[in-house]
């Protein structure tokens, strides 16, 4: 399998950049765009020229996620091991909880809502499985081929937000499993899931940074 790594990248944060330096993998930022612009086109875009580029998989990410190197391994090891499914890794849903971003029943809600999820807690995904379901991707490193990305393009509930749940519910509603690789924790930099971020260095740039599809094929 050839992975490229796509970032949502609408801000600038120091220690992402800094984790980022330690993945060997390509990638592709998609920065300062609006979640309506992706999904309007954007994100074709970047699917063509994954495809143009030879790769097989393709990994998204925000930048507001550490993610280890290996981390990644097990992800990337998964999905080339069982193309049919979706990866992914999990994170803390913010840096306050003891929450897990998982979910352990499918999503019904049509729209996300606090009650919408079934968030299990950290220590209880570290005491399952190497290889736990979810029905929530929350796009932690979530991999699968290029053709499944095609066949569920980049969505947007009503609200013109939430991607990751609008994927999840119609992954699930066509039989397609996730699978959580317990060993695959990433770092959310999130403080508080309730209310936006004011730190300087975590706030939202777009409209200030210029709009671009980013290709660094060295990894």
């Amino acid at each position: 399998m050839q992975s490229v790594l796509a970032i949502l990248n609408p801000r600038c944060i120091p220690d992402f950049e800094a984790s980022l330096e330690l993945l060997d993998i390509p990638t592709v930022r998609i920065r300062g765009y609006t979640e309506p612009e992706i999904a309007a086109g954007v994100w074709q875009r970047v699917l063509d020229g994954a495809r143009e580029r030879k790769f097989t998989h393709l990994t998204l990410i925000s930048d507001d996620l550490v993610v280890p190197p290996d981390s990644l391994d097990a992800i990337l090891e998964h999905a080339s091991q069982h193309p049919d499914r979706v990866s992914t890794g999990w994170a803390n849903v913010d840096e306050l909880q003891q929450d897990a971003g998982i979910a352990r029943r499918p999503l019904v809600d049509a729209e996300p809502t606090a009650s919408s999820y079934s968030f299990p807690t950290w220590r209880s995904v570290l005491a399952g499985p190497r290889v736990q379901q979810t029905f929530f991707t929350g796009f932690v490193a979530t991999t699968c081929l290029l053709s499944l990305w095609n066949r569920y393009p980049y969505t947007l509930c009503g609200g013109g937000w939430a991607a990751d749940y609008s994927m999840s519910r119609r992954l699930t509603a066509d039989g397609v499993r996730i699978d959580c690789l317990r060993d695959a924790f990433c770092l959310h930099l999130k403080h508080d899931r309730r209310v936006p971020d004011d730190r300087p260095e975590r706030r939202l740039l777009v409209g200030e940074m210029a709009q671009e599809v980013l290709w660094q094929m060295g990894g």
